[in-house]
């Protein structure tokens, strides 16, 4: 996907939604922001140094892409060895290196799978084993690039949960590439990419409210704009701003509780 005139800047700690149906340029954007892809033209700038070939490799050291397919991204015999490879080409000593695989096992949960193999685990647990392998890396920046779209809606919700803990507890920049509108709802800004264009940007709650210009471009609606809108067809009066999910569940309670 060729991209045209693309630009915007993404603020340190926070959580950018990239949103576009398959197809549209987003797995294209994340692979130039990691500098997987070449540029033909423009600048990509990260923490005011312009990439290049030069500086590739250093400035990559402060990002960590986290793929669809985590299988793609498994390249040790046991979930330690992967968490530790990133590591090992950094060149860290092996007793930092055994305490940050530690450590980063932890956070995402999965501590106690050291020695499996990474093939054995669940589509969740694959997720939480790569996410690993990023943060060991300490890096200051966090691509999602489509990786929660192979996982059960439970398994999502939970790695989405990680990543935020992640986020505040490090103050990590997070970039999420996506279709899924859900996701987008975590993020502090949402970018729309269609035909390798940006088309809307702004809050999840001003994006969401624009649900015909969502469906056309081949986007869903969040679940819980779609319950108010069934709401308000009964007659219910639901608030005039956005509501996700855990808000909307809030104010139904309230709502029934004073009846």
């Amino acid at each position: 996907m060729v991209l045209d005139g693309v630009s915007f800047d993404v603020q340190e700690g926070e959580w950018l939604a990239i949103v576009g149906h398959n197809g549209s340029g987003k797995s294209t954007l994340a692979k130039l922001i990691d500098g997987l892809l070449e540029a033909a033209g423009g600048e990509i700038t990260i923490e005011d140094q312009l990439l290049t070939p030069d500086n590739l490799w250093e400035l990559r050291d402060d990002i960590g892409l986290v793929f669809q397919n985590p299988d793609n991204q498994f390249v040790g015999a046991t979930v330690a060895d992967d968490v530790a490879f990133g590591l090992e080409n950094r060149g860290v000593e092996r007793n930092e290196m055994k305490r940050r695989v530690a450590e980063a096992l932890v956070q995402v949960g999965m501590d106690g799978f050291e020695e499996r193999e990474p093939t054995s685990l669940s589509g969740g647990q694959k997720q939480r084993v790569a996410l690993a392998g990023v943060i060991a890396i300490r890096p200051r920046v966090v691509i999602l690039d489509e990786a929660t779209s192979m996982l059960d809606p439970e398994g999502r919700r939970e790695i989405l949960r990680v990543i935020r803990e992640l986020k505040d507890r490090f103050q990590l920049t997070v970039i999420s590439i996506t279709h899924d509108i859900e996701e987008a709802a975590h993020a502090s800004r949402v970018l729309i990419i269609n035909d390798g264009r940006i088309v809307e940007e702004g809050q999840p709650e001003a994006i969401f409210e624009k649900e015909a210009e969502l469906l056309e471009l081949g986007l869903d609606i969040p679940y819980a704009s779609r319950l108010k809108r069934s709401l308000n067809q009964l007659g219910i009066q639901v608030p005039e701003q956005y509501l996700n999910e855990e808000e909307m569940a809030n104010w139904l309670c309230q709502s029934l509780l004073k009846k």
